[in-house]
């Protein structure tokens, strides 16, 4: 589980990166100092996390549904 919510936050500061929010602003949603945020997220760490993490669950087949009950 922790692979996947490292790779989930990767994913997310990677969008909120091309979408030219500030590592201050990454930072502090994150709850860490933008130092930090800078030297944890590169470009290189993020494309790292994200080809570690699983693409899908497989609890979300498109061809199984889930009652909502």
């Amino acid at each position: 589980m922790q692979t996947q919510m490292d790779g989930l936050t990767a994913g997310l500061v990677g969008r909120a990166r091309h979408h030219r929010l500030t590592r201050g602003r990454v930072g502090r949603t994150l709850n860490i100092s933008e130092d930090t945020a800078r030297h944890r997220y590169t470009d290189a760490h993020i494309q790292r996390q994200l080809a570690r993490a699983p693409h899908r669950s497989p609890h979300l087949d498109s061809d199984r549904t889930v009652p909502w009950s």
